[in-house]
């Protein structure tokens, strides 16, 4: 119940608390949907019902904040679907979630090879967000900058305790995996929305 409502807070949130030097972070910043899911995965003992889960709780997020757009603002919803591109980022939160979920899962297997590279993954997440807003001229990128290097850093001590890892290990992994995870985003970014990356 309490991921329930954080995915519906974090949807509210994405609209109403964006106001100031960091405007974009939470409709640009995919860690925290990301890492609901990771934990809704963490927490669920099935792997397809954690899929379900994870796919379920981004997307009821995602939604709370289209709906807050619709319903509150009065925005239409062609221009919801237009300029928000709503169904492409349904359907990459659908799959995202339902991913992240299942790497939730992997980071509790007993195999060290498959916990290190789930937690590589989860501690990966944050880093991403950090490269594209380095690169990024948004005003207030410092303060996002050093509050997704401070998630980042507390993902890995979690890894190292609830993972078992050892940090030579794990560190590496996590390099190899933000690296993949950096080009499955262009990807998507380029199929789904026609961006040039």
């Amino acid at each position: 119940m309490l991921l329930v409502v954080a995915a519906i807070l974090l949807g509210v949130v994405a609209e109403v608390a964006v106001r100031g030097p960091a405007t974009q972070i939470w409709t640009t910043v995919g860690t925290p949907w990301l890492l609901l899911a990771v934990v809704a995965g963490r927490r669920t003992p099935v792997a397809w019902l954690a899929a379900v889960g994870g796919a379920g709780l981004v997307l009821l997020g995602f939604v709370t904040y289209y709906a807050w757009l619709l319903l509150v603002q009065g925005m239409p919803w062609s221009e919801v679907r237009d300029r928000h591109d709503a169904l492409q980022w349904l359907a990459l939160g659908a799959v995202a979630g339902a991913v992240c979920a299942l790497i939730g899962v992997l980071s509790r297997d007993r195999r060290r090879v498959v916990r290190t590279a789930a937690w590589a993954v989860v501690v990966a997440i944050p880093l991403v967000d950090l490269v594209v807003w380095v690169r990024g001229e948004q005003e207030g990128r410092l303060v996002v900058v050093a509050g997704l290097g401070a998630i980042a850093a507390a993902l890995f001590a979690w890894a190292l305790r609830a993972g078992r890892l050892q940090p030579e290990v794990l560190a590496p992994a996590t390099v190899l995996a933000a690296v993949l995870l950096w080009e499955a985003q262009l990807i998507a970014l380029r199929v789904l929305f026609g961006m040039r990356v």
